[in-house]
């Protein structure tokens, strides 16, 4: 089930974060990534004429939770054009769309400094990956 802006918004609801959701922060979405790696080659293949690094899309595959992290200076707005994919998509989301959002942390200042270390503290997690500025971590 791909993410609409409709279960965003009543996400983003029950946090209690809506308005400040527009804000500068960090988020985290997860993805859906296919269990085999076969899958998870020919999805990026549909997508993109280069292959990140050899075993990344089996480690995509092998995970049990796989998330993409950015930063924004508006994360509603950049949540929003990653749902719809009619401006600037992400590379990774455009094979593995985004399913659901697991949270979003406000900032307040440069969010690209927070981004990094967010995707490292996810990726800890047992089972995690989370795909960051080009790399997956985990």
């Amino acid at each position: 089930m791909t993410l609409h802006e409709t279960d965003l918004n009543e996400r983003l609801d029950e946090m209690d974060i809506f308005e400040a959701s527009h804000d500068s922060g960090v988020y985290a979405l997860e993805v859906d990534a296919p269990s085999e790696p076969t899958v998870a080659k020919e999805r990026w293949d549909q997508h993109h004429d280069k292959r990140p690094p050899e075993d990344t899309l089996t480690r995509v595959a092998a995970a049990e939770d796989v998330y993409y992290v950015g930063a924004a200076s508006n994360v509603y707005r950049r949540l929003t054009e990653h749902i719809s994919g009619d401006v600037r998509r992400a590379t990774f989301l455009e094979a593995f769309p985004p399913i659901a959002l697991e949270r979003i942390w406000l900032t307040g200042t440069d969010p690209t400094k927070a981004e990094f270390n967010t995707a490292v503290k996810l990726a800890q997690r047992d089972g995690t990956v989370a795909w960051s500025d080009g790399v997956l971590r985990g």
